[in-house]
């Protein structure tokens, strides 16, 4: 398990809350609100494993989509006929959404600390949301388990700690970089995310009371770039660049490649 560090911004917020509402919210802002919804999901590659499972949850199941973002998941299983309340801790983000999809429930908060009721939600969907909190994932876990009905179901996403990162870590140039990194963090840096192994998931949901079906590596393509950009000095406008990615996303496995790790659990 890997803890990684970012930059920080010319503005330092101390409290952990606001600098994450900042934070999100000024990603957001750069990004339009997306039309064609049902494009976007069907091309997700959380999509393909986890819409089996919901398509057998019960008519207007409730789903929460913690850390909706720009709501497209909220949007298109609303569309399908559940009943889904979009989450998140940027207001500013929620504001826009409302406006624009006044009849779809969005809502400020904290998915680590909900005012939902116990046993309340059918299914809970989180994509790149549980590593960002310093303390672990326990605390999102926790009160994923409290809002979940017996039996049901999660699915979230965090960062892989593929091959690819651990022979970094392994090799003595990135053990030096990583040290300053991830061990040694000064005044310039906050922390950002966890990574996590396939196992190291695994043991953590289970810890907390979920029993796992799936942890899928995900998101090859996003881990293509990065090895092209970061490790070969690849630019996206090289004539190299496009050939480059089929080329490696056939020879390499999914686990050396792959960005994120899918779970795919149920509430015990």
């Amino acid at each position: 398990m890997q803890k990684l560090y970012t930059s920080k911004e010319a503005e330092h917020l101390d409290k952990e809350q606001e600098s994450l509402e900042n934070y999100w919210t000024n990603i957001w802002d750069q990004q339009a609100l997306i039309n064609d919804i049902k494009h976007t999901i069907l091309n997700r590659d959380e999509f393909k494993f986890i819409d089996p499972f919901l398509q057998r949850l019960v008519p207007n199941a409730k789903i929460l989509d913690g850390g909706c973002g720009m709501g497209e998941w909220t949007l298109y299983y609303t569309q399908q006929g559940f009943d889904v309340i979009g989450l998140d801790t940027s207001q500013k983000t929620l504001d826009r959404l409302t406006e624009k999809f006044p009849t779809v429930p969005f809502r400020h908060g904290d998915i680590r600390k909900t005012d939902f009721a116990d046993n309340h939600f059918d299914a809970i969907l989180s994509w790149g949301v549980f590593e960002h909190f310093e303390p672990g994932l326990s605390p999102c876990l926790q009160e994923a388990y409290r809002i979940l009905k017996p039996g049901g179901l999660l699915c979230f996403t965090v960062p892989y700690q593929n091959l690819r990162h651990t022979l970094r870590v392994l090799s003595s140039k990135s053990r030096s970089r990583l040290t300053i990194q991830v061990e040694l963090p000064h005044k310039d840096y906050l922390f950002y995310s966890w990574r996590f192994t396939q196992h190291e998931l695994k043991e953590e949901c289970w810890f907390n009371g979920f029993k796992m079906h799936t942890i899928q590596p995900i998101h090859q393509y996003t881990g293509i770039k990065r090895i092209l950009q970061k490790d070969l000095g690849i630019k996206n406008t090289s004539t190299l660049y496009k050939p480059a990615i089929k080329i490696l996303k056939f020879i390499l496995p999914d686990f050396y490649t792959s960005h994120m790790l899918l779970g795919i659990g149920f509430k015990t």
